[in-house]
């Protein structure tokens, strides 16, 4: 009888449970979905009339008897100022405004917490340029034009599941038609599509088929078969973002800062060499394709040059997401563009603040003959915790050991006589009459034995002693001990030195002019 259950209790037991699986779990899943999911257009509605499209990407290659031209763009709306993106901005505007401590930063990550669960407002009408021109003036005290501005795609609604033509045009004049395609956006609003023509193509056009006023149009960029190209990370490699400080400098310098103020020094420049000299560019990024256009007008603004960008598609918030950690986000986009261009070869550029030693390690390995150097920008603070100029140190010693180990030893080559020089004849040998007798070498006296009144022989050297490890410890300082990232970057770098293909150039860079000699050899 012990064994039984009070009936009454079972009872509330089932209640509890029934209420947490009709209440509490709809509840929570509600709330996240909020909090985490871009606004999206349903099927069903009609097609806003501000409906808009953005071609990210629009490159050719030749391919057989024709080209093969891929084609990236999003198809979006103007979004409205919901409740959630009122929050959004003026918490954005708390960030950026000035210095955050961890525990002002603690206090604003509760606070998009706890509005996390106010449902968005969706557009029912076919136009928010009313309701948007409205709300904005509201709100103009919520953050500055800059940051909205630059804040403008995470408010977009993007356009899923409707039907967009793509046009390709020619370079030169044609007898047959245009090639043209028509593909439906996803459930981001996406539009990623190859397209072989028999022509080499000049623009592509896409237009919504349901509102064929919306249309867009993007010179195509052309990339030789063969040649050089540069791989590039974006974030603290091109342009200073911050991605190891803190996260209120980070959202700063991406959304408010001046672009040149954000720019690395002579990169622009060092790029752009390259590019004279054939180089293709592909800017690669771990932020979401929501700061797409940010990415487009610092480069115009520093004088980056023109090439392809690949940034990343999310599932959820675009401000959570750019505070992700990176693993190993770059490698499908990294292989990507390898298999893009398969008789190129490429120069791998990135910095010490993300996984990009790991990234590009791990794409020479898998595509040794493919890859010629890997550049890894020093940011500082990201070695060591104690002495980073210590560890720096030893890491280059790593990288000159390797560069002496495969460097091939010179060959000394005697001088060749040279046959037209007259050299003077040998002299005669002495007559046998002038030669002396030889002398007899004289017996080895014997050895004599020491005696008790001499002195005494040096001691030997004592053993030498055995030097353990514990006795090196002792000689380290506890920083040096207790300096766990300084250790890893050791690591790090001793494994790729000792197994990068000897023929890929591996350096560490402060300056542009610590690798540009290298890479420009490298091109030319």
């Amino acid at each position: 009888m012990d064994n039984l259950v009070d009936p009454s209790r079972r009872q509330r037991l089932m209640d509890v449970v029934k209420n947490t699986k009709t209440t509490y779990l709809p509840s929570l899943v509600k709330t996240i979905g909020n909090f985490t999911a871009y606004p999206t257009s349903s099927a069903c509605e009609p097609l806003p009339e501000d409906t808009q499209i953005c071609i990210y990407n629009a490159f050719s290659v030749p391919s057989g008897d024709g080209y093969l031209t891929e084609v990236t763009a999003w198809v979006y709306a103007p979004g409205t100022m919901t409740r959630k993106n009122r929050v959004l901005l003026s918490l954005m505007n708390k960030f950026t405004k000035s210095d955050v401590g961890p525990a002002t930063e603690a206090m604003l990550e509760n606070q998009i917490l706890e509005e996390a669960d106010a449902p968005s407002l969706r557009r029912t009408g076919t136009s928010s340029s009313q309701s948007t021109a409205s709300t904005t003036a509201s709100t103009a005290s919520l953050g500055s034009e800059i940051l909205k501005a630059r804040l403008s795609a995470t408010f977009a609604r993007q356009i899923s599941s409707t039907q967009v033509r793509i046009v390709l045009g020619s370079e030169s004049a044609i007898k047959e038609d245009l090639v043209e395609e028509v593909l439906i956006s996803d459930a981001k609003g996406m539009i990623e599509t190859k397209v072989k023509t028999p022509y080499k193509p000049s623009v592509v056009q896409l237009c919504c088929v349901e509102l064929d006023t919306t249309a867009a149009f993007k010179d195509i960029m052309h990339i030789s078969k063969k040649g050089i190209s540069v791989i590039t990370d974006i974030d603290d490699t091109v342009r200073i973002t911050g991605v190891v400080g803190p996260k209120a400098e980070m959202l700063r310098n991406v959304f408010v800062k001046d672009y040149v103020d954000c720019a690395i020094p002579g990169v622009a420049q060092w790029f752009t060499k390259l590019a004279d000299l054939g180089c293709g560019i592909h800017y690669v990024s771990n932020s979401p394709w929501q700061v797409y256009n940010v990415v487009c007008d610092f480069m115009a603004a520093v004088g980056l040059p023109h090439g392809t960008i690949h940034l990343r598609q999310y599932n959820g918030n675009m401000i959570s997401s750019l505070l992700q950690p990176p693993h190993e986000r770059k490698r499908v986009r990294l292989e990507k563009i390898v298999n893009d261009f398969p008789d190129r070869r490429f120069i791998l550029v990135g910095d010490s603040g993300e996984s990009d030693l790991e990234a590009y390690h791990g794409l020479a390995l898998l595509y040794p003959e493919k890859i010629k150097a890997i550049y890894i920008r020093v940011i500082h603070g990201s070695f060591s915790s104690y002495d980073e100029l210590k560890v720096l140190e030893d890491l280059h010693n790593m990288i000159d050991e390797r560069e002496h180990r495969l460097s091939p030893e010179p060959v000394m080559i005697d001088d060749l006589i040279d046959l037209d020089k007259k050299v003077a004849p040998p002299p005669p040998s002495k007559p046998q009459f002038l030669r002396g007798t030889p002398v007899l070498q004289k017996p080895e006296l014997p050895r004599r034995m020491p005696s008790p009144t001499m002195a005494p022989s040096v001691p030997a050297l004592p053993p030498r002693r055995n030097f353990q490890q514990t006795e090196y410890e002792n000689m380290m300082s506890e920083e040096e001990l207790n300096d766990k990232k300084g250790e890893e970057w050791r690591e790090r770098v001793r494994y790729l030195v000792d197994t990068l293909p000897a023929h890929i150039h591996f350096k560490l860079w402060t300056d542009v002019s610590d690798v540009l000699e290298d890479s420009l050899q490298i091109v030319e």
